[in-house]
């Protein structure tokens, strides 16, 4: 029975990121068909460059170009990882040429970008438990999974979820070699952080915390140091590899070689798009209601007072926590808005979502102690229903938006739209009726999530928590129906219901679509 009740929060949240599959062809999604095209490359045409891909399925974006050859220009992680993937399921077909995209986002998605989304999850479950009781531990998973950040971009075919879970995973393991010095997690923690640069270049930003943290924590910090570097090692030379055989240089990124004049331009300002640091970038990243963090996930912000609760019990966590803050902060703050692209929220600021759930969350446990977890556990609930209509309507933001929850993905909702699902796929019915499995799997996530965070002594002062915790969160939502200023996107909206008609009219029922 205990390990039933062990398993019951993967499970559950394995479902609730399986089942959706937003997918439409006519936007050609540059961020993953450049990624999927590489890894029909490597798996069918045992070559990186992607140009027999293009010629077959047409063209891509996001591509570098090389002495006349293009590759997807993305760290290559993803697409090594899905190349495998990609083979099993061309073979199981009969070949490549019947695979379609969506095929191929699907399954990619599912056994690559999913998978690393829960594992994420369970792992920061594991830290939280050093730092908060069991039940705000499961609690600050929940919302860590839910509520930010890591649901739209674990169900996607992108870098950032994995990314993240690929620190997590490091961090988990230096956590793990505090209470055993002796064993080989500093080699796995390095392993780890060296995946997570092969997802993705951003996730640098995150290692001299995680070095700091080591060193922090370590009995023998030389020793640890070593084991750390020979277990980053072999990512980090089949980064270098790759660089060389596409590039010619290990230190060549897809980035100094990009095929379109305007992405090449964007990327071309200062150091790789990165320019000097401004407080307004900083400001659009965290509060901006079309792009901040805090907007899509408000329980966030409280890990900005929680550092100073969490300095108090757990320095280590709380230094690591706070240099990932700082580092991440310092590259939003100076990273270019154009280079952002089509994006729910800030991106490139995934990873650091698991940095500050800790913080979060022992603010979290002094508010509840002091009678006030309806705070926590209403921002949490926003944050957990702008997250779950953002992935069940339209987990793509165009540009021009300044509000896209208000000006986009709830007039969609109310018109009937939403992206396709499991059991709709199965079935080939379109119906609000096929996400009630969905629905149901979020609802037994997040119920006891919110309890666990609201708290409360006795039925009264529980169902008073609860009172509360669903004003804050009614109060929220009507205030982000607020901002952004005036609509003038009606275009925008007919674009994007125009990408669902299309989709409807060009989709056999089930994933095995014919190209």
């Amino acid at each position: 029975m205990s390990q039933l009740r062990a398993l019951r929060f993967p499970i559950l949240l394995l479902v609730t990121y399986a089942w959706l599959f937003a997918w439409f062809p006519g936007l050609r999604s540059p961020n993953e068909l450049s990624r999927l095209f590489q890894a029909r490359a490597i798996a069918t045409d045992h070559v990186l460059a992607i140009d027999l891909q293009m010629g077959r399925h047409g063209s891509v974006g996001d591509v570098a170009l090389k002495d006349g050859r293009h590759y997807a220009a993305k760290a290559p992680g993803v697409s090594l990882l899905g190349a495998p993937i990609f083979a099993t399921v061309a073979h199981l077909r009969g070949g490549e040429p019947l695979v379609s995209e969506r095929a191929g986002v699907f399954f990619l998605r599912l056994f690559l970008c999913v998978p690393a989304g829960v594992l994420a999850a369970v792992l920061l479950r594991r830290i939280l438990a050093r730092i908060v009781d069991p039940d705000l531990a499961i609690a600050g998973s929940t919302v860590f999974a839910l509520g930010t950040l890591m649901w739209p971009y674990s169900t996607q075919l992108v870098g950032h979820g994995p990314t993240a879970a690929a620190l997590v995973a490091s961090w988990y393991a230096l956590d793990r070699r505090r209470d055993a010095p002796e064993a080989m997690w500093p080699m796995l923690a390095g392993f780890a952080a060296g995946c997570a640069v092969l997802l993705e270049y951003t996730s640098a930003l995150a290692l001299p915390a995680l070095a700091g943290y080591g060193f922090a924590t370590a009995t023998r910090p030389a020793r640890a140091a070593a084991l750390a570097a020979a277990g980053a090692a072999l990512p980090l030379t089949v980064l270098a590899l790759f660089h060389v055989a596409a590039f010619g240089n290990p230190l060549v990124t897809p980035y100094s070689h990009l095929a379109s004049p305007l992405y090449a331009e964007w990327h071309g300002r200062g150091f790789m798009g990165l320019e000097a640091p401004g407080f307004r970038l900083l400001a659009v990243s965290f509060l901006d209601p079309a792009r901040g963090l805090f907007i899509y996930a408000p329980f966030l912000a409280l890990g900005l007072p929680g550092l100073a609760w969490l300095w108090r019990s757990d320095r280590a966590t709380a230094g690591l926590c706070a240099g990932a803050l700082a580092l991440y902060g310092l590259f939003t703050s100076g990273f270019s808005l154009p280079a952002w692209g089509w994006s729910i929220g800030p991106r490139h600021l995934t990873p650091l979502c698991a940095f500050l759930v800790p913080p979060a969350m022992a603010m979290a446990a002094n508010l509840r102690a002091r009678g006030l977890g309806f705070l926590p556990a209403g921002l949490a609930a926003y944050s957990i229903l702008v997250m779950a209509l953002v992935c069940a309507v339209c987990p793509y933001f165009p540009e021009d938006l300044t509000n896209p929850v208000a000006q986009l993905v709830a007039p969609l909702a109310r018109d009937g739209y939403h992206v396709a699902d499991l059991l709709g796929m199965a079935t080939g019915v379109r119906s609000y009726w096929t996400l009630l499995p969905w629905a149901m799997s979020v609802a037994l996530l997040a119920l006891p999530a919110l309890a666990a965070l609201a708290g409360g002594s006795g039925a009264r002062g529980r169902a008073l928590q609860v009172s509360l915790t669903v004003l804050l969160a009614i109060v929220m939502i009507g205030g982000l129906a607020s901002l952004g200023g005036s609509d003038r996107f009606e275009g925008t909206r007919t674009f994007i219901r125009s990408q669902y008609e299309f989709a409807a009219r060009t989709t056999v029922p089930g994933v095995f679509a014919p190209p």
